[in-house]
C-alpha cells in the first residue's frame, strides 16, 4: 500500500513508510488515555459524524491491488496497540502472511485522521479477541497527540450502563482507483452506537479448563440469588479403596453486596473441566441463570503425583469424591486423567 491516498471523507491522508522524517530532533509524542462517556437517547444509533471517537474507534481494512474492504472495528487502547476481533483477523491471516494483502486500520479524528500499519498479529487462546501491534503510516498528528481508550477488564455491575459501537462500511467492497499515478481508496459508512444498562450475560465457559475451584465459588457469589447447597466434598485419607475423610458440604453463597439477577446463560461443552464445572454447578443453583449445551468433562479435583507407563504415557489419580446436592457421585478415585 505505498504511495496510496485515503480519503476518509473531509480529508485526504497519504500513507508513508516513516512518519517522523520531518519532526524535528527531540520531539515528543503524547499518548492521551480518554473515557468513553457518550450517551444516546435512543438505545441504538447511526453516527454520520466519524470522528466522534477522536481516533480510538478503528476501522480494520484489507486491501489487495485492485479493490479493499472493512471487515470489522478495533479499538486503540495503548502506544501502537489496539483490540479486535479474531474473527475479523483471522480469514485473512494465509494471504497477509503471503503477502497478497495488506491490512491496516484507519482512525478518524476531529481535526485530522490516522493509518495504521498492521505490523504484528496476536490470538488470544479461547476468545474471541485479538491483540493487533501496529505502526503510523501516515503524518504525524498536530501536536503529535494520540489518543487511545482507558479500559477495564471487570465485570460490568448490575444495571450499568455500557456502551456499544463500531464501523460499518456501506458496502462490502471498495475499489481502488488511480490518480496521478498513485492508488486512490474512498469508502463510507456509518458508526453504529447502542447503549443502555445491561440487560443480561452470556457466561461462555467451553474450552475452559480449569483453575483453582477457590475462584468459581468468588464469581458465582457475584450472581448467587441466595445460599445454595450444591454438593459434598470427600479427601481421600487411606490406602484403602473406600478410605476418605468427613463429607464437606460446598454452599454458594454472595461476593460483595451486589449481585447480577438478571437474566444469565451458561454455556458448556466436553472440554468445559475442573474449576469450569465447579462453576457451572454453582451457577445451576440460581433460579436466574440457564444452563445450555453439552455435559461436562466429569473431570475435576486435586491430582495426586503423577506416575509414568513404559509407552511414555503418564496418568495421575484423583483425590478426593464429589457427591452433587442429589448424592450422585461425580469424582472418586477411580477416575484418572492420561497424559500422551
Amino acid at each position: 500500500m505505498h504511495d496510496t491516498t485515503v480519503n476518509l471523507g473531509r480529508a485526504e491522508v497519504t500513507i508513508t513508510e516513516d512518519p517522523a522524517i520531518s519532526a524535528p530532533v527531540g520531539s515528543r509524542l503524547l499518548f492521551e488515555p480518554q473515557f468513553i462517556t457518550h450517551s444516546f437517547e435512543a438505545s441504538a444509533v447511526r453516527l454520520k459524524e466519524w470522528d466522534s471517537f477522536n481516533g480510538i474507534l478503528l476501522s480494520i481494512n484489507f486491501a489487495d491491488s485492485s479493490s479493499h474492504c472493512i471487515e470489522g472495528s478495533g479499538v486503540m487502547v495503548a502506544p501502537g496497540i489496539a483490540l479486535c476481533a479474531t474473527h475479523v483477523i483471522k480469514p485473512n491471516v494465509e494471504q497477509i502472511m503471503q503477502g497478497k494483502v495488506g491490512c491496516v486500520a484507519l482512525g478518524i479524528c476531529k481535526e485530522h485522521s490516522l493509518v495504521w500499519r498492521i505490523k504484528k498479529i496476536t490470538f488470544v487462546p479461547n476468545s474471541d479477541l485479538t491483540i493487533l501491534g501496529m505502526a503510523l503510516a501516515c503524518q504525524l498528528p498536530p501536536n503529535s497527540t494520540f489518543n487511545m481508550a482507558a479500559i477495564s477488564t471487570r465485570t460490568p455491575m448490575a444495571g450499568e450502563n455500557l456502551l456499544l459501537t463500531g464501523f460499518r462500511a456501506s458496502a462490502y467492497s471498495f475499489p481502488v482507483a488511480k490518480r496521478n499515478e498513485s492508488k486512490f481508496m474512498e469508502y463510507a459508512g456509518n458508526v453504529l452506537a447502542c447503549n443502555g444498562p445491561v440487560m443480561a450475560i452470556i457466561f461462555d465457559l467451553r474450552t475452559n479448563a480449569g483453575g483453582f475451584a477457590y475462584y468459581s465459588k468468588i464469581i458465582a457469589g457475584a450472581f448467587a440469588d441466595g445460599e445454595h447447597f450444591i454438593g459434598t466434598v470427600q479427601m481421600r485419607n487411606g490406602p484403602q479403596h473406600n478410605d476418605f475423610g468427613e463429607k464437606t458440604d460446598e454452599v454458594t453463597t454472595k461476593t460483595g453486596s451486589e449481585q447480577f439477577l438478571k437474566p444469565v446463560i451458561v454455556l458448556t461443552h466436553r472440554g468445559t473441566i475442573s474449576e469450569g464445572e465447579y462453576l457451572t454447578m454453582h451457577m445451576k443453583s440460581f433460579a436466574h441463570v440457564t444452563h445450555i449445551g453439552d455435559s461436562s468433562a466429569g473431570d475435576f479435583g486435586a491430582a495426586g503425583i503423577r506416575r509414568f507407563l513404559p509407552n511414555g504415557w503418564s496418568y495421575t489419580f484423583l483425590l478426593k469424591c464429589f457427591c452433587c446436592r442429589t448424592e450422585k457421585v461425580w469424582m472418586v478415585l477411580a477416575l484418572f486423567r492420561i497424559y500422551m
